[in-house]
């Protein structure tokens, strides 16, 4: 309609309908640009929320995941400082050569004492919950999330993330031959056994006392990677949730 009136107008050197009628055509394609263009944004803030919130569930699951690893290697803590301090191998738990330090573990629950053999070999290891974060990657949507300072955290995350990996791999091989020797001296983890009976096992057999210490070292060795990892999580988490509101 409007190209019919344009040639009208020029047929009849009408310039001032020409003029008229060329604004009119680029207003048109002007708000049909700003009318896309803003569905768009709609769109894309809309993907963002849910981007958002489905990477802070991913995190909330790694925080609680670093808590039962860590509760785990508490109690692993625990059962080797009640073992070399019954057999009088150890006074007290050695602090690691690590930037950073943790308190000594708790005493052994007492329902515990008959649980010897589990207690050393119940390991708990992460997995990660970063799918969220890997479909923005693979997706290339990282760029839906304007906070560009939260793209960076997140992107260091779960770098350190993937390193914490290979040092959880190293727990994992070491707790397959500790299971190994455990089954050479007939020990099953789920069978109850009298604790002066492990005890005086651990007394009699240098290589049993050896894997109680390096069961505690690698348990340490899990407090001094996640210990820092957690409170990246949580920072990073504060800042998605701030993101949400906004």
């Amino acid at each position: 309609m409007i190209v019919q009136r344009l040639s009208k107008a020029f047929g009849q050197q009408n310039w001032a309908s020409v003029v008229i009628e060329l604004v009119v055509l680029m207003l048109g394609i002007f708000l049909a640009l700003q009318a896309d263009s803003w569905n768009q944004d709609r769109k894309d803030r809309v993907l963002e929320q849910r981007y958002l919130t489905e990477l802070a569930v991913d995190i909330e699951a790694d925080i609680a995941e670093i808590d039962e690893t860590l509760a785990a290697a508490t109690q692993l803590r625990s059962g080797a400082a009640f073992i070399l301090q019954s057999l009088q191998l150890e006074d007290s738990e050695p602090q690691p050569p690590l930037p950073i330090s943790f308190p000594q573990p708790p005493p052994l629950a007492e329902n515990l004492y008959d649980r010897l053999p589990f207690v050393m070999l119940y390991v708990r290891r992460i997995d990660g919950n970063g799918h969220a974060f890997q479909e923005l990657v693979t997706t290339g949507n990282l760029s839906i999330i304007r906070d560009r300072r939260l793209v960076r955290e997140l992107t260091r995350y779960y770098s350190h993330y993937r390193d914490l990996l290979d040092g959880e791999e190293l727990i994992r091989h070491r707790l397959l031959e500790r299971m190994n020797i455990y089954g050479e001296y007939s020990l099953a983890p789920f069978q109850p056994m009298p604790d002066t009976e492990f005890l005086q096992l651990v007394a009699d057999n240098p290589r049993l006392a050896s894997e109680v210490k390096l069961a505690r070292d690698m348990a340490m060795l899990q407090f001094g990677l996640l210990l820092p990892l957690k409170a990246e999580a949580q920072s990073v988490l504060a800042m998605l949730r701030e993101a949400r509101a906004q």
